[in-house]
């Protein structure tokens, strides 16, 4: 009997190793304050609580949302000088997680998504490029048939953004139609309707 308890310890001590359970919590607040059409408020509440986060435990995920939400924070401020420095503090911190984990699912997805919404002349058109051959290459793989619901949505999401800013229709009507979440549907239509005007 005691044996099994300790390899139950085990077990869930490494599953939830796996799994950032603080970032999990946090994650549905994430989404809100960091979509397309955002939430001011939520996204300095998220903000706060990331810097918390990373400063409690730095881990490469953790930095990614916070340069995530960093970076969105420049779409709230006033000053030119504030605009930049927001972009340019969560470009940094985005960066340097991808170095650190290359691989993570999440972390891409972050970096894709923040930069997405940057305008060109802040030209992060490379990390998006990247991010994508990275996606496409990875989209037949196990890594990503493990991802939840919202996370697959998430990646055709930024695929199918990446492909209208790109003007592929074919290749935006590929993962467009694979969209079911309504949320990140209407991501993908406000950021059309962006790229239109």
């Amino acid at each position: 009997m005691k044996v099994l308890m300790i390899i139950l310890l085990l077990l869930t001590h490494i599953i939830a190793e796996k799994k950032d359970i603080v970032i999990e919590e946090l994650r549905e607040e994430f989404y809100v304050a960091t979509s397309y059409k955002g939430n001011e408020d939520l996204a300095k509440v998220v903000l706060e609580k990331l810097q918390n986060i990373v400063n409690t435990k730095y881990t490469p995920l953790r930095a990614s949302y916070l340069g995530s939400i960093t970076a969105k924070m420049a779409v709230y401020s006033f000053f030119p000088w504030s605009k930049i420095s927001y972009a340019d503090d969560g470009s940094k911190m985005l960066n340097q997680a991808i170095k650190e984990e290359p691989e993570n699912i999440h972390i891409r997805l972050n970096r894709m998504n923040t930069f997405l919404n940057f305008p060109n002349f802040l030209k992060k058109s490379h990390f998006i490029q990247q991010d994508a051959r990275w996606f496409i290459s990875h989209i037949k793989t196990s890594k990503f048939s493990k991802l939840n619901y919202d996370g697959k949505q998430n990646i055709y999401k930024v695929l199918a953004m990446f492909f209208a800013k790109e003007k592929d229709n074919d290749r935006y009507y590929e993962y467009y139609l694979k969209l079911k979440n309504s949320n990140f549907i209407e991501d993908v239509n406000q950021f059309q309707e962006q790229l239109e005007k």
